[in-house]
């Protein structure tokens, strides 16, 4: 099976950095072996993923990304890039101009969002020629994935509508979502006891048919995704419906669930038929919810990791919780469970958590983790050592170890924050503590860098030895932002004088640091959303999302509190020696 090919070749790719190399022949495996995945799927991907990681992706990093995904075991994945243009022409439908659908449609950063049913219209409008654009891309996405054997789970039309909806169709049954992050008007709902939702949902399948073909499998959408209202709503009945009207369209497909922040509900659940549903537990590292849940009510569902939150450059992942917790939940599971996936929002960090959380899905059993580090500092750098072995000891044992608090991610860098003398997170949902002891990196890094002179010339090496030296730096950095709160409230001068400008210090440091590294400069981001359009007027949009989404995030009011949630460590544009 080619995700055993890194233990027989000694090479690896991943999203920050390569190991490959020539082979003279291809070793001999004697005798045969035959791998068999206890899980039915090896999902991939979160909706978030294609918006902090894939907006600006053109087909080169689509064809690498898809060829990782099957190299790495995927047979199931995410796919709506493209939906913009079904919504489009469904809406022309109903009644609406270019301008009232370019209110709904949110611009290439932030589809993400729209399509749970969050928020409409930011960031955009979006062109018609970038929609076609990107419907296009999705054709190709969709033929790459069938080669490769890999299911797409498509956008479903789940009842979501355009608030203006209300003023074409008064008499129709659509119920408001209020507010999403207290700031942005979520999308409303909109009955099928309605008979406009069948006009809608039979128009919106037909698009989807003429665009996308007819083998539809596997659909998406969430009602309620992080809040929603259901007043004047009989939740279980309107799940049965919804799910009627996918099985009108694409008898047999199967409705992905998103559970996610007390979703889905145990009354949509009921009105669901479990063999045509699939539940996808994003926080499976914690534990709780498929638990308490009585897995989610009898449903099927895939054990996940979303591990990391809002493409932020940060370093860390419960690596022993992440191998062992899929064959825990399976000893557990009264056969409910069928799959492992990785759900990371941004995926362009911590490769080792990827790699590891989708080998796990290939082993009878959980796995031992030291085995696993054996093997993967052989595949990852190409040749053993003993330095970066115990290193890495180290960082099982902290930042990659298991967390007392599951739920807050990775922590920040406190570079990112917003100026302040009472900072404890960056992000408004970001760790507020250490879960681990700093002064392991520090030792690591030491260790780490023992290695330099085997492991110089590999861009994995360099990448990694990078990372780690900027989270130390991170960390320090918040200690000595602590002493200059101090220094200030106390009124010294001298003090806070001397560590201000420590801390300044670092930040300097840290831009050199970063600027050795391809993976961390400001300029791969922007440069893609550059050249992301036809058009003048769509590359200026594209860099605007771009420098929004990593920025205040939106909307343009200085109480949003999603800013900084998509903090990213990036520095100058050119990389230096």
């Amino acid at each position: 099976m080619c995700i055993r090919d890194s233990h027989f070749c000694g090479m690896s790719l991943s999203h920050n950095g390569d190991n490959l190399h020539d082979l003279p022949s291809l070793p001999e495996v004697a005798p045969s072996v035959t791998v068999r995945s206890p899980f039915r799927y090896r999902y991939a991907l979160n909706y978030c993923t294609y918006n902090y990681t894939y907006s600006f992706y053109d087909w080169n990093d689509w064809e690498r990304e898809l060829d990782w995904m099957a190299l790495n075991g995927v047979n199931l994945m995410l796919a709506p890039l493209g939906t913009e243009l079904v919504w489009a022409q469904t809406l022309e439908d109903a009644g609406f101009t270019e301008e009232e659908i370019g209110d709904f449609i949110p611009g290439p950063a932030f589809t993400a969002w729209w399509l749970m049913g969050n928020l409409e219209g930011w960031g955009g409008p979006m062109s018609r020629g970038m929609m076609e654009n990107r419907a296009r891309m999705q054709q190709r996405i969709l033929a790459r994935m069938a080669e490769l054997g890999i299911e797409p789970v498509l956008q479903g039309f789940w009842g979501m509508v355009p608030n203006k909806l209300r003023e074409k169709y008064p008499d129709a049954r659509i119920v408001d979502q209020g507010l999403w992050g207290r700031i942005f008007p979520r999308p409303a709902i909109l009955l099928p006891e309605d008979p406009l939702f069948d006009r809608m949902s039979d128009r919106y399948y037909s698009v989807l048919r003429e665009l996308y073909g007819d083998s539809v499998k596997y659909l998406g959408g969430d009602l309620f995704h992080e809040g929603g209202d259901t007043t004047g709503m009989h939740v279980t009945r309107t799940a049965s419906m919804i799910q009627a009207s996918m099985q009108r369209h694409f008898p047999g497909s199967k409705w992905m669930l998103q559970g996610w922040s007390g979703n889905p509900k145990k009354e949509l659940l009921a009105g669901l038929d479990p063999a045509l549903t699939v539940v996808i537990d994003l926080f499976g590292e914690s534990g709780s919810t498929w638990r308490n849940t009585g897995e989610f009510y009898g449903s099927p569902w895939i054990w996940a990791t979303v591990n990391h939150f809002g493409g932020k450059t940060d370093m860390g992942g419960q690596l022993p919780v992440i191998l062992a917790g899929p064959h825990e939940a399976r000893s557990e599971s009264k056969k409910h469970l069928c799959g492992v996936g990785i759900l990371p929002e941004g995926i362009a960090a911590n490769p080792v958590v990827y790699d590891w959380a989708l080998k796990t899905a290939w082993e009878p059993g959980a796995p031992d983790p030291d085995d696993y580090l054996r093997r993967y500092i052989v595949y990852r750098y190409g040749t053993w050592n003993d330095h970066v072995y115990e290193a890495w000891r180290l960082l099982l044992g902290s930042v990659y170890g298991e967390f007392a608090i599951k739920g807050e991610g990775t922590f920040e860098s406190i570079f990112c924050a917003r100026p302040g003398l009472d900072v404890t997170s960056v992000s408004t949902w970001g760790p507020k503590r250490f879960q681990y002891d700093p002064a392991k990196l520090v030792d690591a890094l030491v260790l780490f860098r023992k290695a330099a002179e085997q492991y110089g010339n590999s861009p994995t090496y360099r990448y990694d030895l990078a990372d780690l030296a900027r989270q130390v730096l991170a960390n320090h950095a918040r200690d000595i932002y602590r002493r200059t709160v101090k220094a200030y409230r106390r009124g010294d001068r001298e003090g806070f004088g001397l560590l201000s400008a420590d801390f300044l210090a670092l930040l300097g440091l840290q831009d050199r640091l970063t600027g050795t590294q391809p993976d961390f400069l400001l300029g791969r981001w922007l440069d893609k959303a550059l050249h992301y359009g036809d058009n003048e007027q769509e590359r200026r949009q594209s860099l605007k999302n771009a420098k929004t989404q990593i920025t205040y995030w939106g909307p343009a009011d200085p109480n949003t509190r999603v800013h900084d949630y998509a903090c990213l460590i990036y520095t100058s544009p050119s990389p230096r020696d």
